[in-house]
């Protein structure tokens, strides 16, 4: 059994390094040090390592993924899988078990509980929310508990294998999981829930009655349309009064009804709030040089409770203070995901109990305990839901972020087969989605389930023609690898060394056009001195033109980007066919050096088709794109092999005979 206990550890993770943009002499104070504003720090000194940051946390704990208690709870991972990791930077300084007190604003000075005061020019608040505790009797007794943070973690840790009976009030995401988290050592477990339909808020009914059903087969009791009206007991709790006046005797009582956002710190402040601290489209708040972020900010209104938009949050923050002022937080399409007994339950777009009106139209595939739904409104899709795993969701979650629309025959399919896209068209965890790095797909959606952004796995950071696809797996937008630049230049550049190839195929078949070249052009394929000089030309092009594989697989090669070289690679080759074209003259080939021209050619043409499916692939990324560009480059790599022996040859064969 894994054990609960965390260390006060302080140490930091790896750095990530960019170009930097901010003044050194500027100072930027991040309060709160979740998973959001750890990722902001992140994402800021990658952007800009000269950044001075003074990062806040007033838990006694290093930081950790608070989204990942509740598997910590079940004994899925351990309090070392939960650390996060900081940036590895002489500019970041933390301070944890350190509660900001008291803002001036008008200073930009912040004070401490331990009376230390601090210097800032850009403040940023990511304090998070605290779990929301009804105002009920006997809500204040022992047994009665809240799961918000490592602390809540900690004590039901050890509850859980004490408690004989468990009631979780909440339905929600949060409160599905610790009922099963509280079910594993054999405890019994009830989930009182106020609406008709569990997690009512993401999920439709049809959904829901499968997650219910799958629940109630794990041994949890599921009761909903109920609610507590008081909490039982003297000084320790011994059961909750339910609303029909029944009582349900427990010994634990776990209380996942909803956050409150911390605004306490703003409100002092003058900051305005409602819900949450209130931001505009630049993350500011109604305080200049103040910013909020995650679950803390609200935004049109809208406070998120989920992780994913507050990475997003963090990462247009981190980009407009490292000077990209155009980047803009743009709301999009949640996606919630929950795994129960293995089983997945996903909710995209708007959907749930609040959209369930009379301008939807719900169309559903039901098959072999799988339950898939479509949510339209006015004849455009609005949201989706599934219980079971489902292929479609990565880009239905785009579809639906994007404002687009399925057609007739895809929604056909849809009703027949429960799937939109054809299988191959589907993004699976065994594709390959960063053929540099080889990285698959089923290992970037690991590493955005960590609270990760794709790039820390590598992907995108060499040639850039993968980052397209990325955003797919990206909920956060969060991907910030070097992008696939020039691809127009490219593509114009093997048109070109196409047209050189079958200008060698059409123009003179059968022999060479010495008797149509003048004089001056003929005598660079007849003159021994001049095709000395372009043999070892085009030697020497080919050899430098190789130098792209080395950038592309000796990560210690850092010299300009992947991008450049590929471009100069292609520039190169058609310089060589276009050399090769005055060292032969286009004559009649014959042994050796027939094989030789043909290895060339095709090596050449592969290539092509590969740097044309790299422009295809950056203005329309696909996972059959990616596939077929991954076959042509590596038959392009094949088709070069015999060229160094028949080259060897070919050198030995004219200057030994």
């Amino acid at each position: 059994m894994r054990g609960l206990g965390l260390f006060l550890f302080f140490g930091k993770g790896n750095c990530v390094t960019e170009t930097a943009v901010i003044q050194p002499d500027k100072t930027i104070a991040v309060i709160g040090n979740g998973p959001v504003g750890v990722f902001f720090c992140s994402e800021l000194l990658r952007r800009t390592p000269s950044a001075t940051i003074h990062l806040f946390g007033d838990e006694p704990f290093v930081p950790y993924n608070r989204v990942a208690l509740s598997q910590l709870l079940h004994g899925e991972k351990s309090p070392a899988e939960l650390t996060l990791a900081l940036p590895e930077s002489p500019g970041l300084h933390t301070h944890w078990h350190t509660e900001i007190t008291q803002l001036d604003l008008a200073g930009k000075q912040l004070t401490t509980n331990q009376g230390e005061q601090f210097r800032f020019d850009e403040l940023v608040l990511a304090t998070g929310s605290r779990a929301h505790i009804p105002n009920l009797p006997g809500i204040q007794m022992t047994g009665v508990y809240s799961f918000r943070n490592m602390k809540d973690a900690q004590s039901l840790y050890s509850r859980r294998i004490s408690s004989r009976h468990t009631i979780v009030l909440g339905g929600g995401l949060l409160g599905i999981e610790t009922a099963r988290a509280m079910r594993r050592q054999g405890t019994e477990v009830t989930l009182i829930h106020h609406s008709a339909w569990l997690m009512n808020r993401q999920l439709d009914e049809g959904t829901a009655a499968y997650l219910k059903a799958e629940l109630e087969s794990s041994g949890i009791t599921v009761m909903l349309n109920s609610a507590i009206l008081a909490v039982d007991g003297a000084h320790r709790m011994n059961g909750v009064l339910l609303r029909d006046g029944s009582k349900l005797d427990a010994d634990t009582l776990i209380v996942s009804t909803g956050i409150r956002p911390n605004i306490e710190l703003a409100r002092q402040a003058d900051i305005a709030v409602s819900r949450g601290i209130r931001i505009d489209e630049r993350l500011q708040t109604s305080a200049e040089h103040v910013y909020a972020i995650g679950e803390c900010a609200e935004v049109n209104g809208e406070v998120y409770g989920l992780v994913a938009p507050g990475f997003e949050q963090a990462s247009v923050l981190a980009a407009r203070l490292g000077g990209d002022i155009n980047k803009v937080y743009a709301q999009q399409a949640l996606a919630t995901r929950l795994k129960v007994l293995d089983k997945g339950v996903s909710s995209i777009g708007d959907i749930g109990l609040r959209h369930d009106t009379t301008d939807s139209q719900f169309i559903t595939h039901e098959k072999n305990g799988h339950y898939r739904t479509l949510r339209f409104e006015r004849g455009r899709l609005k949201g989706a839901a599934a219980f079971g795993d489902w292929p479609d969701q990565e880009r239905l979650r785009e579809v639906i972020a994007n404002g687009e629309q399925l057609n007739p025959l895809q929604t056909v399919k849809f009703r027949l087969t429960g799937s939109i896209w054809p299988e191959d068209e589907r993004i699976q965890d065994h594709h390959i989605i960063c053929n540099c790095r080889q990285i698959s797909a089923g290992s970037l959606r690991a590493c955005c389930a960590e609270g990760k952004a794709p790039s820390s796995t590598g992907a995108g950071t060499v040639c850039g023609s993968c980052v397209p696809l990325l955003q797919q797996f990206d909920p956060a937008n969060t991907t910030t690898a070097v992008e696939a630049k020039g691809t127009p230049a490219l593509a114009i550049f093997s048109l070109v060394a196409l047209g050189l190839i079958l200008l060698f195929q059409f123009v003179s078949p059968f022999g060479g056009p010495t008797q149509y070249a003048p004089d001056s052009i003929s005598s660079w394929w007849t003159d021994s001195d001049k095709r000395q000089i372009t043999g070892f030309t085009l030697l020497g092009l080919t050899v430098v033109s190789l130098l792209l594989s080395a950038r592309k697989r000796i990560s210690a090669i850092k010299l300009m980007s992947f991008a450049t070289w590929r471009w100069a690679h292609v520039v190169l080759t058609t310089l060589v066919l276009a050399i090769l074209f005055f060292h032969t003259g286009v004559s009649e080939f014959q042994g050796i050096n027939a094989w030789l021209i043909y290895s060339f050619w095709g090596t050449a043409l592969l290539g092509v088709a590969s740097s044309l499916l790299t422009h295809r692939e950056s203005s329309e990324p696909s996972v059959s794109s990616k596939r077929h560009k991954r076959w042509f480059v590596f038959a392009h790599i094949v088709a070069f092999w015999p060229l160094p022996a028949l080259l060897s040859f070919h050198v030995l064969s004219v200057y030994w005979f």
